[in-house]
């Protein structure tokens, strides 16, 4: 069977603190979702950041449990991008069928979190995960994620921001070796593939890409901006007009810095972040 992941659904941001973390993303001209409750068990609540098909995920921790233990450890180094969401259409037969291309994941996990709808009323998120173990991941951690009720997390509000957002264009590492960890990220998509970059490697996965760069390539990238020990540095967001974008958030206070392909804020004002606006 072809490989089943087709790209990123979404990639998450832990912060240290949630309400904070969501002010300071609308100030940069994002739509925020109402907070989201996890279980008790999960003891996480989320925000998120919806775009056409794919979207940004503030996580905070509510409550230590054991299964935050991990986000736990990460947050304790700084805030910032630590986690990959795989797009998959069927979550329960991807892993048989990543399993026997020989790549090491957990087992399934359905979970389902309450959803405030625009009219007031509550409905539900439902999905079907599985964690790719830590030896098939060189940075982060990476998981599966099926949506079982697409309708209730990209809602037609939630997709429409000032700053004229409207996809996840790329992804941003700094790494001292980056050739052996884009071929084994690559491994875990279907469109997987490299392509040498200036200080690194540029990963395909069939949606937004992701660069794994030598620390100087990255700072060459983002000049002047200083990036969190997190394991994703930055993450490129596609806008449908970049001058007006730059006029949002520089309009909300928010310093903008220029890049080679359009403009950044700091990661001090995103949550431990940089983020990247391209047209």
């Amino acid at each position: 069977m072809p490989h089943p992941v087709t790209g990123i659904d979404h990639v998450f941001l832990l912060v240290h603190n949630l309400d904070a973390a969501a002010e300071q993303w609308r100030r940069l001209g994002f739509t925020v979702s109402p907070k989201g409750w996890h279980s008790a068990h999960m003891g996480t609540a989320n925000h998120t950041i919806m775009f056409e098909e794919d979207y940004v995920e503030l996580l905070g921790i509510v409550a230590p449990t054991p299964a935050n233990a991990a986000y736990r450890a990460t947050l304790a180094a700084d805030e910032g991008i630590a986690t990959v969401a795989c797009q998959i259409a069927d979550t329960r037969e991807g892993v048989q069928v990543l399993r026997a291309r020989g790549v090491s994941i957990g087992d399934p996990v359905d979970f389902e979190r309450p959803v405030e709808l625009s009219d007031g009323t509550t409905s539900r998120a439902a999905f079907t995960v599985a964690s790719f173990a830590p030896d098939a991941v060189p940075l982060g951690h990476a998981f599966l994620c099926q949506h079982h009720t697409r309708e209730t997390v990209w809602q037609p509000g939630l997709r429409r921001h000032a700053n004229g957002a409207r996809a996840l264009a790329g992804l941003f590492a700094a790494i001292d070796h980056p050739e052996g960890a884009a071929h084994a990220l690559a491994g875990l998509f279907g469109a997987g593939r490299t392509t040498p970059v200036a200080g690194g490697f540029e990963v395909a996965t069939g949606t937004a890409a992701i660069v794994l760069l030598e620390p100087r390539a990255l700072r060459q990238r983002f000049p002047g901006l200083r990036p969190s020990p997190a394991p994703y540095a930055a993450v490129e967001i596609r806008c449908t007009d970049l001058a007006e974008a730059r006029r949002c958030v520089a309009g909300n206070g928010v310093a903008t810095h220029e890049t080679q392909r359009g403009f950044a804020v700091a990661a001090e004002d995103a949550a431990g972040a940089i983020v990247a606006f391209v047209g």
